[in-house]
């Protein structure tokens, strides 16, 4: 029998999951986990009593590794748009022979 509350339908798991990176360094930690299917439209969500603690290293380099990747997407965003050909550059607006750099104001 799955319980069904007023606004979510509640699914509870005892999942086994695989890391390398947990702290405590075992294979496998086991947690709990509430899958709430929403009575009004649908939307599934979920909670963990207990988030898995990783391992401060394993983080670091996930983090690392992520700014990387979106530097190099970024970086290949603005090779394409330099690469482009632009017969007419835009023209420059909202700038008067009256402007200051910021150490003149």
């Amino acid at each position: 029998m799955i319980p069904v509350g007023q606004f979510h339908i509640n699914t509870f798991l005892q999942l086994e999951l695989a890391s390398p990176h947990y702290k405590s360094r075992l294979a496998t930690e086991s947690f709990s986990v509430v899958v709430m299917k929403s009575t009004i439209d649908d939307v599934l969500s979920f909670a963990i009593d207990t988030f898995p603690v990783m391992d401060e290293a394993a983080i670091e380099t996930f983090w690392i590794d992520m700014v990387e990747r979106k530097r190099a997407a970024r970086d290949a965003v603005f090779a394409n748009w330099a690469s482009e050909h632009h017969p007419h550059p835009l023209p420059l607006t909202g700038l008067s022979s009256s402007s200051h750099s910021k150490d003149e104001l």
